[in-house]
C-alpha cells in the first residue's frame, strides 16, 4: 500500500465516521415504544383499523404488545428498527412457554420469529400452553 492509497483509506474511514455521528445525532438509534394502552391501540388501528382490542399486554421495556381482539385473535405489535411490525393470528397459531423474564412465544408464521415478552405474570387469556 502506497501513501496515496493510505490517504484514501483513511480519509473514507473518517468520512463513514462522521456519518455514523450524524445518523447518531439525528437520532436514529431510537428504538419505538409502546407506553400506554392507547399507544397500542393508535398503532393496532393503523394496520388494522377494524380490529376490536378487548386485553391489551405491554412488554416492561414497551418493545412488544400482545393484544387479544374481539373477535379471539391475537394481534403481536414488536419494535423492528423505527418501527412496529404488526400481525394478527389465530390464537392456536401462537405456543407461549414461561420463561425465567416473562414468556417465550413463538408463531405459526416462520417469517415472525419468536418473542420473548418481559412481563410480570401471563393473564388467563394468554395462558402457556
Amino acid at each position: 500500500m502506497n501513501i496515496e492509497q493510505l490517504i484514501v483509506a483513511l480519509a473514507s474511514a473518517a468520512a463513514v465516521a462522521a456519518l455514523i455521528l450524524v445518523a447518531f445525532g439525528l437520532g436514529f438509534r431510537a428504538k419505538p415504544t409502546l407506553e400506554s394502552e392507547d399507544a397500542v391501540r393508535a398503532r393496532l388501528a393503523e394496520a388494522e383499523p377494524d380490529a376490536s382490542p378487548s386485553d391489551i399486554l405491554i412488554a416492561k421495556d414497551g418493545a412488544a404488545a400482545i393484544v387479544r381482539l374481539a373477535d379471539g385473535r391475537i394481534a403481536v405489535l414488536r419494535a423492528v428498527g423505527d418501527r412496529f411490525a404488526i400481525r394478527v393470528f389465530p390464537r392456536d397459531a401462537l405456543a407461549v412457554a414461561a420463561v425465567a423474564e416473562g414468556l417465550r412465544i413463538t408463531f405459526a408464521d416462520l417469517g415472525f420469529p419468536a418473542l420473548k415478552l418481559r412481563v410480570e405474570a401471563a393473564p388467563s387469556w394468554l395462558a402457556p400452553h
